[in-house]
Formats: C-alpha cells, structure tokens, sequence
C-alpha cells in the first residue's frame, strides 16, 4: 500500500518537472501570460503550474483519494479474512465515538474528499 502512491508520486512530480521544463521555453506562451519583455523563471513556473496545473492536479487528487479508499476497503477485507472482523467492528466504533465525527456523509462528496471512508461505509 505504501509504495504504489509513492511510485505514482514520483511519476507525477517528474511529469510537471518535464512539462515545466518544455513549457518554460516557449516564449510565444510566456508572453501569452504577460512575460514579454522578461522570462522570470520562478514567477513563469508559478503562473504555469497554478493556471495549467490546475485541473490536473484536480483529477490526480481525485484518482489518489480512489486509490487510497481501495487501499482502505483491502485492508478491511484482510482483517476481516483474519477472523479480526469483530475487533475491527468495535475499533471502528471507538474511532467513531474518540473523534466525535459525523457519521454520515454524501456518498458522492466523500467519494472525492475524504482520503478515508467514513465509518458506516467501512462498517
């Protein structure tokens, strides 16, 4: 479970650096972004990676928050295929009580912003 998001980070962070890297040379898009006169490197990696990067970044988060939650229903399962169901079971409801979370949540606004299930899912 650790190293798939890790490997898939750095696949990422290496894609922005190429992209940026590519972007960064052509002055037709940096003066299309007000950089005529000047190219300032750091101000041009800003103003790339906020407005380009952006929806990107959008679709990554939502398909890592994926993976993560699969990562979280496996993990589950496995307890579960232990014959720790039960000890999951009463964990899950001390997390729920210790946190004083909200246990209900829109299926469709978790499914993109909580990192982890909520625990009547899980349950």
């Amino acid at each position: 479970h650790i190293y798939k998001p890790l490997i898939i980070n750095q696949f990422i962070v290496l894609g922005m650096f190429y992209t940026f890297g590519v972007l960064v040379k052509n002055e037709k898009m940096l003066a299309d972004f007000g950089f005529v006169a000047e190219q300032p490197t750091l101000i041009a990696l800003s103003v790339i990676f906020d407005h380009i990067f952006g929806p990107v970044n959008s679709v990554i988060k939502t398909a890592m928050t994926y993976l993560t939650r699969c990562n979280e229903f496996q993990a589950d399962r496995y307890a579960v295929g232990l014959g720790l169901g039960a000890k999951l079971q009463t964990s899950l409801s001390k997390l729920l009580t210790d946190n004083l979370s909200f246990p209900v949540a829109d299926r469709l606004y978790s499914m993109f912003n909580y990192s982890h299930p909520p625990i009547l899912e899980r349950l």
